[in-house]
Order: structure tokens, then sequence, then C-alpha cells
């Protein structure tokens, strides 16, 4: 209990923030008796989830689910605008970044308005759906994290761990 408490506050935080490109949560749920909880946010029609699977691409639903690759180039554009995010949101005043990212599936998407053979609709299209928790740390260290963590690419196990 309160793992997704923490997460759907750190979304309302950044969310206002940056209302654009954070999905900004709606409600919150607890049922102490169950343990169980979930935040509500709001639905993007034909939002398109970035995923790895030997290669980063977007999980399409139109006409069936499937996973279509990027390019070398747009997968790079796509880390590029990914990584830049992160460091966006990078709160100087307490020095933290967002962790546990999941950078290969579950925490970014594009709007349907995104051109997969077109790089400059990454920016405006691409949202932070998942704010996990905060880790502190100097901004070079920081970004150090960043770095090695985009070069192996993570993904959550079915155990709940992580990959990276």
């Amino acid at each position: 209990m309160g793992v997704v408490k923490n997460e759907f506050d750190n979304l309302r935080r950044l969310a206002e923030i940056d209302p654009k490109h954070v999905v900004k949560p709606i409600a919150h749920f607890a049922m102490e008796a169950t343990q169980h909880e979930l935040y509500v946010a709001p639905y993007i029609p034909r939002a398109l989830c970035i995923a790895y699977s030997d290669g980063y691409g977007i999980i399409n639903d139109i006409p069936y689910y499937r996973f279509e690759y990027f390019s070398s180039s747009m997968s790079r554009e796509i880390k590029v605008h990914m990584i830049a995010m992160l460091v966006n949101y990078y709160d100087q005043e307490r020095n933290a970044g967002l962790a546990k990212t999941e950078i290969s599936g579950n925490d970014f998407l594009l709007t349907k308005y995104f051109q997969k053979d077109n790089p400059k609709t990454i920016a405006n299209n691409l949202k932070l759906i998942s704010a996990r928790e905060f880790i502190e740390a100097p901004l070079d260290d920081y970004l150090a994290l960043l770095k090695k963590e985009f070069s192996v690419g993570t993904y959550r196990q079915r155990d709940g761990t992580t990959n990276g």
C-alpha cells in the first residue's frame, strides 16, 4: 500500500509543471482490507505505447495488436526525446530525478498524431504516463544513470522486477 499513491502524487505534480506531456491522473483508490490500490487516468484514444523487442517500436492496435519497429534513425530520435523529457523533470531544488522508469515499454506513449516516418512529430506527441518514484542524485550522477539505463533498456518482468 502506498506505492501507487506515491506514483499518483508524482504524476499529478509533474502534470502541474507540464500538462501537455504528462498524463494527469484523475483519482486514487485504496482498499485497505485487500491491500489493493489503483489510480485512474484519462484515456488517450489510439495511443501508441513505446516498447522494446530487440529494437524500439510501438505497439499499434489498429486494426489489430502488433509490434511495429522504428527505423534506426527514428529509434535514436525517440530515445533522445525520452531522455530530454526525463532531464527536463529533474528537480534541482531536491536534487532528484525520476527513477524506476521503464524506457522500453509502459511509461511513454505517442498520441495518434505521431507519424512513424516524421521525427518532427515526436516532440508534440510524446507523453509520460508513469512516475513511480524519484531518486536523489546530483544532476551529473542522474545523467550518468540515464545514459547507463538507455544503453540497455528496461522492462517489467512478470514478477514485478525490471531487467535493468
